[in-house]
Order: C-alpha cells, then structure tokens, then sequence
C-alpha cells in the first residue's frame, strides 16, 4: 500500500466515525453535513478557505477535506481527522459564529496598495467534541513596509500574539506575517440540531 493512501485511510477513521456519530456541530449545533453535499458557489467569496480554497479540494492527495469530511450547514466551519480539528477560514473577520477575538479581529493592516494576497482570519478548534480550546490567527503577504511591520510587532506584543514572519525568493520584497493568539479554553455547544 502506498504511503499516502495509507495516511489518506487512516486520516478518515475518526471523520467515519464523527459521521456515523454525530449530526450536530458542536460549535453552533447547527447540522452536519457532508462536505460534497454542499457546493461551493465560485461566484461569492468561499465560506470557508480550509475546504473550498479553489485550488486543491476534491484532491485526493490532499489528506484534510474530502467529499465526506463533516461540515456545518450553519457555520460552515469543517472537521478534519487528519489534526483532528475543527477548522474555519475566511477572508472576513466577521464571519466566524464564535466571534474572533478582538485581538486578532483588529490586528493593523498594511494599506491595501500593499497587500499581495488574500488576508486570511482563522478559526480553529481542537478535537471532535470542540473541548480541547480555541485558537484563531490572521495572516497575509504584503510589500514590504518597516512602518506596517512595526505596527503588527507592537500590536502582538501588547496582545499576546505570536508574530511570525516570513519571506521567500519567489516573493522579492515581500514578507509573510502571520498572528496566532494563544489557546483559550472553549464549551462546545449544547446539542441544538
């Protein structure tokens, strides 16, 4: 057996076994649903970027969301076996159910001249119940600016995010940041659907 079908059937188990077991979304209790049973309108912005990003679902070398992953019909938000979270992303920081935190949801902006690629806010939570907390982060490319990035720094620093940055040949000029608050603790939904 090859090595990613392996991990592909593996990475499946516990995504099986959530289907069989549960049909509320233990973060809004809205009703689950498979992923292939929802389509993903092209012409609106994706309701959530881990699973629709336009580029690589339906891969079946990408082991994180396929056809039969379970997602939200309210939320949208995903789970995925393979980290064994629920995840969300999305290029609006309003469109989560639990809220961004503040932090996160007002970190500063490069002037939008400067940004290179989408600004993307994410939303995850750990485990198949939700219980194992919450931890959100907002990342982007952008031209570099020593003002922008000074922003971002003093900003994390005072709300105790983890900055990283990064660069890459194939991006000259350009930095990745990225802004991850620490783990909070989270109370899945009380069974709604």
């Amino acid at each position: 057996m090859q090595r990613r079908t392996f991990l592909l059937c593996i990475a499946s188990l516990p995504t099986l076994a959530l289907a069989k077991a549960a049909t509320c979304c233990p973060i809004c209790g809205g009703q689950l649903v498979s992923v292939g049973e929802l389509a993903d309108d092209t012409s609106l912005p994706s309701k959530n970027l881990d699973v629709w990003n336009r580029s690589y679902h339906g891969d079946p070398s990408w082991p994180f969301f396929q056809n039969e992953s379970p997602v939200c019909s309210r939320c949208y938000i995903a789970y995925t076996g393979f980290s064994n979270k629920w995840t969300k992303s999305n290029e609006s920081a309003d469109a989560f159910f639990v809220p961004l935190a503040q932090a996160v949801a007002s970190f500063p902006l490069p002037p939008i001249a400067l940004i290179t690629s989408r600004v993307v806010y994410s939303q995850e939570f750990a485990g198949i119940e939700a219980s194992g907390g919450r931890q959100e982060a907002v990342g982007m490319w952008f031209r570099n600016s020593p003002t922008a990035l000074d922003a971002m720094h003093l900003h994390a620093e005072s709300n105790n995010l983890a900055l990283t940055t990064d660069t890459s040949p194939s991006n000259p000029g350009e930095t990745c940041v990225s802004a991850t608050s620490p783990r909070v603790a989270f109370e899945p939904a009380p069974v709604r659907c």
